[in-house]
């Protein structure tokens, strides 16, 4: 699959650099670019993994986590993680989406206490 990243214009300074968020701002006089890039569901390799191995994850994914932490939660991927750095981007969220996600951060301490390696 695919998915969409929304940038501002890009910079002839730095034409190399691309800065974006898989969420669009709700700054809407800000011109923005949509990038597709190619995607893959992060819960089918990690599903794979080993029960041996130890799993570390850094997740960046520009506001995608509020999306992409549910997904791996359900699927079970989430429950194969020691470790897990979140870089949180609440200020790419409408006001509605804040608060929900305000409360996946909240409650994913909890939840996870409740997940078994198989």
């Amino acid at each position: 699959g695919s998915l969409n990243f929304f940038a501002p214009p890009r910079n002839a300074s730095k034409a190399d650099t691309v800065v974006a968020s898989l969420l669009d701002s709700n700054r809407p006089s800000v011109a923005k670019e949509q990038i597709s890039v190619p995607a893959i569901d992060l819960a089918v390799p990690m599903l794979r993994l080993r029960p041996d191995e130890i799993v570390l994850i850094k997740l960046d994914v520009e506001g995608y986590e509020f999306e992409l932490l549910p997904h791996l939660l359900v699927s079970g991927a989430l429950c194969l993680v020691d470790y897990l750095h979140i870089e949180w981007h609440p200020s790419v969220l409408s006001q509605s989406r804040l608060s929900r996600g305000l409360a996946l951060g909240e409650a994913m301490n909890l939840v996870l206490r409740g997940c078994t390696r198989p």
